[in-house]
């Protein structure tokens, strides 16, 4: 998990770095795909903060599927749907 969002990170400072070249406004350029990856990776966000046990197929469901609205949909639902008690 942690190499895929490295792969994101670097991905995204390397677009950035193209936009500066291009327009030489750096600052938005790193807000605007700063803010375009997070949206994108909500879902896996909201499985690791919640601690949720299946974050490792969100992961992978908002990586692959995540592009289309169904699976960005998809995998924001599962991250969000209930916990299961330990002891039950």
């Amino acid at each position: 998990m942690i190499f895929v969002l490295t792969f994101i990170a670097v991905a995204t400072i390397g677009f950035v770095l193209l936009i500066v070249r291009e327009n030489g406004s750096f600052l938005l350029g790193l807000a605007f795909w700063g803010t375009l990856v997070a949206i994108y990776l909500l879902p896996t966000i909201v499985a690791a903060a919640r601690n949720h046990p299946n974050k490792g197929p969100i992961l992978v469901i908002n990586l692959f599927l995540g592009w289309c609205l169904i699976g960005w949909v998809v995998s924001l639902a599962w991250s969000v749907s209930a916990i299961p008690a330990r002891g039950a």
